[in-house]
């Protein structure tokens, strides 16, 4: 799925991982961050299309992830 968007792969840490990936949880010892980071299922994305509006870095706003009008 991201082959054709781009050359590599973002980091997506699962949700049940969170805690731990932030340092939030009470664990007895620190993981790997390669310990928490598992592939993601292509099946489990979808691609969608958006504008170039979330290029500038000071934007965070709900118009960053607007699918673009085809």
């Amino acid at each position: 799925l991201m082959r054709t968007i781009h050359e590599r792969m973002p980091l997506i840490v699962p949700r049940t991982s969170w805690t731990e990936w932030l340092g939030e949880g009470a664990s007895t010892g620190t993981p790997a961050p390669a310990e928490l980071v598992m592939p993601y299922s292509a099946g489990e994305m979808r691609a969608t299309r958006v504008s170039t509006y979330l290029n500038a870095v000071g934007r965070d706003d709900e118009r960053c992830a607007e699918p673009l009008a085809d």
